[in-house]
């Protein structure tokens, strides 16, 4: 879709990208086709997960930390169908309090590691959006993708730190997309 503004830029030119999400699963159900596609084409796929996603289970077993691995695992299992090359976890409480900014800066922290040439996360901007996790993550990762070359943003700067620039940042479920991806050719996941 054209952008009377400015150029979108092609996720399909990614190299490396960072998907930034509240629970385990929200990148795989919203954009796991294009995830597919984008390995197969060798891009580097990471995934930064923020919450634990412990609480979404009915029942009071197995317990809160068994929750939180049996998510991990699927996670994993997922991923690896996917073609995910490396995952990370804040491990943030699944519905519970936790602040903006704690995850901001362990976006920004991962930005720096992985050094990725676009991130995507889930759209904090849904007008009918009612998790906090989502809203939560959405806008932090936002946030990061503006804050992470600045050196006295927390976490500081490490020595030899080099900046750089991300192509570009998308939203996904969003209720105005500007980019459509065909992943017909994923019905086989």
């Amino acid at each position: 879709m054209k952008n009377p503004f400015f150029e979108v830029p092609d996720i399909l030119s990614a190299r490396r990208l960072l998907c930034v999400q509240p629970h385990p699963d929200d990148i795989d159900i919203s954009i796991g086709g294009t995830i597919s596609i984008l390995a197969a084409s060798g891009c580097e796929i990471h995934y930064l997960t923020v919450t634990d996603d412990a609480a979404g289970f009915s029942g009071a077993s197995p317990s809160y930390a068994e929750r939180a691995g049996i998510r991990k695992a699927e996670q994993r299992a997922a991923g690896g169908i996917l073609g995910v090359s490396g995952y990370r976890w804040l491990d943030l409480p699944d519905a519970g309090d936790w602040s903006r900014r704690q995850a901001r800066d362990g976006i920004i922290e991962a930005i720096r590691e992985i050094r990725p040439d676009f991130l995507v996360t889930v759209d904090p901007f849904l007008p009918y959006e009612a998790h906090m996790d989502h809203i939560k993550t959405g806008r932090a990762a936002a946030e990061a993708a503006i804050l992470y070359n600045f050196p006295h943003v927390a976490p500081p700067l490490q020595p030899g730190y080099e900046a750089f620039e991300l192509t570009g940042v998308g939203f996904v479920w969003s209720n105005r997309p500007n980019t459509l991806i065909d992943i017909g050719g994923c019905s086989d996941l």
